[in-house]
């Protein structure tokens, strides 16, 4: 192996834009085996395929395998969508109104084929009066727990954004929400129940399932990536906005006004910026209102974070809250992540001391947390 794993995420990002620079011809086959190895852990080999089937610079073995899972995605896509269907016609008869969120409306209407934007699961919006009926509702239809529940649901909603997955009869995982992002994770400034209540009123129907409206899926998009999860949902985000962007008109002037009224145009104006440089010219903003276009040193840590070490997520945003925030701050974080931890805090915090502290000695784990430091600087900017 030749390159850096360094050199292996930005080579990987480099594919992801259709007529991007491909990797360097210094690659051998252990550097295009670690670069496939990043792509299926994200996601990625669907999308690689369909946009670089015929480049003979990338080893027939590596194109083989992108194939096999464009193949395979597109058999799962097909499952997943007959699944939606069902799911939302269920909760429909009983006078539910669910919202397919994220990548059902992208897989089919916004990317060239459902293939390239493989699904974890589905996830689905109701109102919070809602959520816990509808899930009963499903329960009684056939859907089970994927997991053994150890927490009476009134107590999960009380503290989290979704309930536990649902396995669908044929296997499709679905996960009902009540709101797109947790109080505590949400954008700064921003009250939870805005952004669903606007996308609740603004919902489309299409094939008999209700979808978000455009903006309110860019909404969802930016929330989601950068302010629930500091980007550790991968790349295929990039793609997505894009994509949609592409797809559908947005009034541009009006959308940035109510990112700024809800605490997440600096997020939007980091994703916007990352979507150009690594999927190439599209139809999302390529400048940001005054003073929101983010420096290269925002943007070299969110590349980084975008394809993090396995396994390091947790521990480096912990770390990056203290570094950025302090004692305080990462105390304040940690009290709400154990509030529903059996056995209090104490033994949460035991608990992740040593699953995390021997991970310190790491210098990519260290560099990880500052990458998640001066993101979360970025974010809460005002």
């Amino acid at each position: 192996m030749l390159a850096s794993r360094a050199a292996h995420c930005r080579a990987l990002l480099a594919l992801l834009g259709p007529g991007r620079d491909r990797p360097a011809s210094g690659f051998d086959d252990d550097d295009w085996a670690a670069l496939d190895e990043l792509a299926a852990a994200h996601r990625l080999q669907p999308r690689l395929h369909a946009l670089h089937r015929d480049h003979q610079t990338i080893p027939a073995a590596v194109r083989a395998n992108w194939q096999a899972a464009h193949r395979g995605s597109a058999i799962q896509a097909l499952a997943q969508h007959a699944e939606l269907v069902e799911c939302c016609a269920v909760l429909q008869a009983d006078g539910f109104a669910p919202i397919a969120l994220k990548g059902a409306w992208l897989a089919r209407h916004a990317y060239a084929h459902p293939a390239e934007r493989p699904l974890r699961d589905l996830d689905l919006l109701l109102d919070p009066d809602s959520v816990i009926p509808a899930y009963e509702r499903l329960l009684a239809a056939g859907y089970r727990p994927y997991e053994a529940q150890t927490v009476p649901l009134a107590d999960t909603i009380a503290q989290y954004r979704h309930l536990p997955m649902l396995l669908a009869p044929r296997g499709t995982l679905i996960e009902l929400h009540q709101w797109l992002w947790e109080p505590a994770n949400g954008p700064t400034g921003a009250v939870a129940g805005e952004a669903e209540d606007r996308m609740r009123a603004g919902a489309i129907m299409r094939d008999g399932v209700r979808y978000p409206a455009p903006a309110d899926l860019l909404d969802h998009l930016v929330i989601h990536a950068l302010y629930s999860h500091r980007l550790d949902c991968g790349p295929l985000v990039l793609s997505d906005l894009a994509l949609l962007a592409d797809s559908t008109p947005v009034d541009w002037p009006d959308w940035w006004t109510r990112a700024q009224t809800g605490g997440w145009a600096t997020g939007a104006a980091l994703l916007f910026a990352l979507s150009h440089r690594y999927h190439g010219p599209n139809a999302l903003p390529a400048s940001a209102p005054d003073g929101l276009t983010p420096d290269e040193a925002v943007l070299e840590a969110a590349t980084a974070l975008l394809l993090p070490m396995p396994y390091s997520t947790g521990g480096t945003h912990g770390m990056g809250q203290a570094l950025h925030g302090g004692v305080h701050g990462l105390i304040t974080r940690f009290r709400g992540l154990a509030t529903p931890y059996e056995g209090g805090f104490l033994r949460w915090l035991a608990s992740r001391t040593a699953r995390h502290a021997p991970r310190l000695l790491s210098r990519q784990f260290r560099a990880q947390a500052r990458d998640h430091a001066r993101l979360t600087a970025w974010l809460e900017r005002q």
